[in-house]
């Protein structure tokens, strides 16, 4: 059973059955969007400086071991920044609903199938990244993992991790990039050319250069879902799933030695 979704009238749904609804993002200016995207990355460096130097999401920090707590909260508080100021920029001054940017209930066969795609990205995401390895013949650091391994294994740990990670940061991730950013685009371009934008910049936002091509393809996997379903929730489902299963693999693998605490 479907929910409803307050998409609008049955004459849309045959005009675009792909359930992205132009209409409302049409009047949102460019300059709207280049100010959330300064919002985000400015946040991020200032809640770096406060945090006692803390890592940015994609940077790298030898003090990782001791910031992990700060860590978390930097990525948690940089989400509630980031939805105050879409809430602001977006929804509050062109008089937006949530539906608008497609935030919308979903049936339970879209929220079973989120979840199967967000289990079956976790190996084709490995896939790539071999073939990444392979290809470059250079040794990668990935600096968001070090954040988790340098902390250690604790049950505290391991739910703030998932609370943050397979929560927090999906749930907002979503609604700006394929909510905010990729309704904006599909308001413009082609199906096609709105994936291709948005998902560059959501891998260009990760800030790690030798996982671009991983993240420009989640992301371009997530707008499609988003747009054969009709709402950004799919999206959230799978990209939570995804996240949730990377952190628990990471914490498994502390947790049993074979990933030694602490180590980068």
């Amino acid at each position: 059973m479907a929910f409803p979704s307050g998409s609008g009238g049955p004459n849309q749904t045959q005009q675009n059955p792909g359930g992205i609804r132009p209409g409302p993002l049409q009047s949102v200016s460019a300059l709207d969007l280049l100010l959330l995207l300064i919002v985000w990355l400015g946040t991020q460096r200032l809640l770096s400086f406060l945090f006692l130097n803390a890592p940015e999401p994609g940077s790298q920090s030898d003090d990782a071991p001791s910031l992990i707590i700060p860590g978390l909260l930097l990525i948690a508080l940089h989400a509630m920044i980031m939805l105050g100021a879409i809430y602001l920029t977006i929804i509050r001054k062109y008089g937006l609903r949530l539906a608008d940017l497609r935030i919308t209930l979903i049936s339970a066969s879209w929220i079973t199938r989120a979840v199967l795609f967000g289990v079956l990205i976790v190996p084709a995401a490995g896939i790539v990244a071999q073939v990444l390895r392979a290809f470059t013949q250079e040794p990668f650091h990935n600096p968001q993992q070090d954040l988790f391994v340098s902390g250690g294994f604790s049950p505290g740990l391991v739910i703030s991790s998932l609370l943050v990670t397979g929560l927090i940061v999906p749930l907002v991730e979503e609604i700006a990039f394929r909510g905010v950013f990729y309704g904006w685009l599909r308001a413009r371009l082609p199906m096609a050319a709105s994936i291709v934008i948005s998902s560059l910049v959501f891998a260009f936002l990760h800030g790690i250069p030798f996982l671009f091509p991983i993240f420009a393809l989640i992301g371009a996997f997530l707008a499609l879902i988003t747009e054969r379903s009709g709402s950004v929730l799919t999206a959230v489902v799978t990209h939570g799933v995804f996240n949730a299963i990377g952190i628990a693999m990471l914490y498994s693998a502390l947790y049993s030695g074979w990933l030694p605490q602490g180590a980068e």
